[in-house]
């Protein structure tokens, strides 16, 4: 149109795009982390299965959190995102809520990698050992190292949903 700044259209754009990608990421991260915690917390002890004393778990949680984000990253996340944008509709909050609705499942299968990792660490153990309590355990020994990967994942994935976004506004 005339008279119009491209400038400013451009610098307007250039923000809105970086707004949804970051949002969109922070609640990808934010779903992913509720996985992580369902899959900590979720337990059955296995004096309950076997004789082996009540120290091993089986962790049903885990494997379930993990078989989903495994069948959801089977699902192209660009051809998922046009899917829920096209049911859901149009608009800056649908931007975001598609955003992180199709990529949570790599920042989970992460998480549970790592977490499977941590609880092996020797403090961990000693948690347990002493008789600290899940919640206890994931909030004072996990929840930190979390933190640090949370941090990773987002910078790592950020240029992705950068282009995701800017991949739906393009097709529309």
């Amino acid at each position: 149109a005339l008279g119009e700044n491209m400038r400013a259209v451009m610098v307007w754009g250039y923000w809105q795009t970086t707004l949804v990608a970051i949002a969109g990421r922070l609640l990808a991260l934010a779903l992913s982390f509720v996985g992580v915690f369902i899959a900590w917390m979720v337990v059955w002890p296995a004096n309950l299965l076997s004789s082996s004393g009540g120290y091993e778990t089986h962790r049903p949680g885990y494997f379930w959190m993990s078989r989903f984000s495994e069948a959801f990253m089977t699902i192209p996340s660009l051809l998922l995102a046009l899917s829920l944008g096209y049911i859901i509709g149009e608009g800056f909050y649908t931007m975001i809520l598609v955003i992180g609705v199709s990529e949570w499942a790599f920042n989970q299968k992460w998480f549970l990698g790592r977490l499977n990792e941590y609880q092996r660490f020797s403090y961990v153990k000693a948690g347990q050992a002493i008789g600290g309590g899940r919640l206890h355990i994931f909030k004072n020994h996990l929840l930190p190292n979390i933190i640090r990967d949370l941090i990773f994942l987002f910078f790592l994935y950020l240029p992705g949903s950068l282009l995701t976004v800017a991949g739906l506004e393009f097709l529309g």
